[in-house]
């Protein structure tokens, strides 16, 4: 049976809303580290060693890993073994562990600062083993979880936990509980508390599972995506990150059988138990979300990077939870890449929030990377301007149906309002004209002068008040 379950205040903040937060986020430019197919590899991963290090690895039918010292990116090492779904830990003598499935098998193999171990087979039981993840405790264990099953593939698949021990991985160990229990071979997340207690996750037919471990034994399966209709939804991606006050979050994206519902979600353990009223990050039915990643930043802030979808485009966004509210999401794959899918997300020693993610421009395709200053970088709204002053501000921004260009006039004026799109093109003029003192408001619902629905992306608002200039950047993210 499922444990009990606590409350959690439900917050929204749905594309095409008003931003909850007072803050907007600035992503630098993304840097292209490696090149990689976006298909069938799924995402890349990161993490920050000891030293500060940033560390990224991907797989493109080899295993590669670079990291970032402060100045300048390694060159691309390439670890033992192909394989997909790479997943990085660093242990208390600052070794990089990276984990990965290949031909059915989960192997690992770690980086001591001079060379990459020999691959090591982390499940040698018979059977296929897939999406592994892998976590160290504060107590310097290395702990990795991964779904198990029968050859030929078949429907039952379990998840199963090891240990790293002196000469080699512990057996597996069943952490999914029902004899039986049919779940899908994909996707696992394993994290440690602040007490080394373990939590391990998979995807099964009743959603977002979890398992706790207390160090004597592990628990009965525990539901995270508590507040789903089970055999109605499907929930997947789960991640879990360590809060400053060490407790265990999770995100996973949840999609409705039967309805165009997608949404981002963010839960919290409580002991061996988790909130019955997850937050939702974002929500829409006319899009979807998917592959979220969560972490913590040195402020406290809850961070969650996800891919936007929709029949012609692909985005990269981010969120951050300040314990009030979600922030208005904000656009990680920003130009010059066109496109972005399955970002990963952690945090340095100086207060920066990075992600990696596979993205594509018209001419290449591969690893990007870049970051936000989580602490100084979140720069402030304009503040409200005197009453005698021109007002200008777009919302919803991000839209994706329609959104309001409000301009407040203190005087009458000559008025020039285009939009353009982010090369210099002008997509819409909207005002051009002498225009009286007063609130004017107009909306665009991202068509062209010819009525054409443009391609969902960022364009320029530019107002013109007699000699006076200003822009407005909106995001568009409706193309159907």
């Amino acid at each position: 049976m499922f444990r009990r379950i606590f409350r959690l205040p439900l917050m929204v903040v749905a594309i095409g809303l008003i931003p909850l937060s007072s803050f907007a986020v600035t992503w630098s430019q993304p840097v292209l580290i490696g090149n990689s197919l976006i298909s069938p590899y799924g995402p890349p991963d990161i993490e920050v060693d000891k030293d500060g290090d940033i560390w990224v690895t991907w797989t493109s039918e080899n295993l590669y890993a670079r990291y970032y010292n402060g100045n300048s990116w390694s060159e691309t090492m390439s670890a033992p073994g192909e394989g997909i779904e790479p997943q990085i830990a660093v242990d208390s003598s600052n070794n990089i562990w990276v984990i990965w499935s290949t031909a059915y098998r989960v192997h690992c193999s770690h980086y001591d600062g001079v060379e990459w171990s020999p691959m090591e087979l982390v499940c040698p039981d018979t059977g296929w083993s897939y999406s592994p993840s892998i976590t160290v405790t504060p107590s310097g264990e290395i702990w990795a979880a991964y779904m198990h099953g029968p050859m030929p593939y078949g429907s039952v698949f379990r998840a199963v936990v090891s240990h790293r021990e002196e000469d080699g991985w512990s057996s597996p160990t069943i952490v999914s509980g029902v004899e039986g229990l049919v779940l899908l071979p994909y996707n696992t997340a394993i994290c440690s508390d602040e007490n080394s207690g373990i939590w391990a996750a998979w995807m099964s037919i009743y959603g977002i599972m979890g398992s706790y471990y207390d160090g004597g034994k592990w628990g009965e399966p525990a539901l995270i995506s508590t507040d789903i209709d089970v055999g109605e939804d499907d929930c997947w991606h789960i991640k879990f990150t360590t809060d400053l006050d060490g407790r265990v979050w999770g995100c996973y994206d949840h999609a409705s059988i039967h309805t165009p519902l997608s949404r981002i979600c963010v839960n919290r353990a409580e002991g061996d138990s988790w909130m019955d009223n997850p937050l939702t990050v974002c929500s829409s039915d006319s899009v979807r979300y998917g592959w979220p990643d969560i972490a913590v930043d040195d402020s406290g802030k809850i961070w969650v990077v996800y891919d936007y979808h929709d029949t012609l485009d692909y985005f990269v966004f981010s969120s951050y939870y300040d314990g009030d509210n979600w922030s208005a999401p904000a656009l990680v794959s920003i130009e010059p890449v066109i496109r972005g899918v399955c970002p990963v997300i952690t945090k340095d020693n100086s207060g920066n929030i990075w992600s990696a993610w596979r993205g594509w421009t018209e001419t290449e395709e591969g690893i990007y990377v870049n970051y936000c200053n989580a602490l100084v970088g979140l720069e402030e709204l304009p503040k409200p301007e005197k009453e005698s002053d021109i007002k200008f501000w777009v919302s919803p921004n991000p839209f994706t149906i329609e959104t309001s260009i409000n301009l407040r006039l203190a005087s009458d004026n000559f008025v020039s309002l285009k939009i353009y799109d982010i090369a210099g093109r002008l997509v819409r003029t909207v005002i051009n004209g002498y225009t009286s003192a007063g609130h004017h408001i107009r909306h665009w619902n991202g068509q062209d002068e010819k009525g054409i629905r443009v391609r969902s992306g960022v364009y320029l608002c530019k107002l013109h008040v007699g000699e006076k200039a200003f822009t407005r950047k909106v995001t568009f993210l409706g193309s159907f």
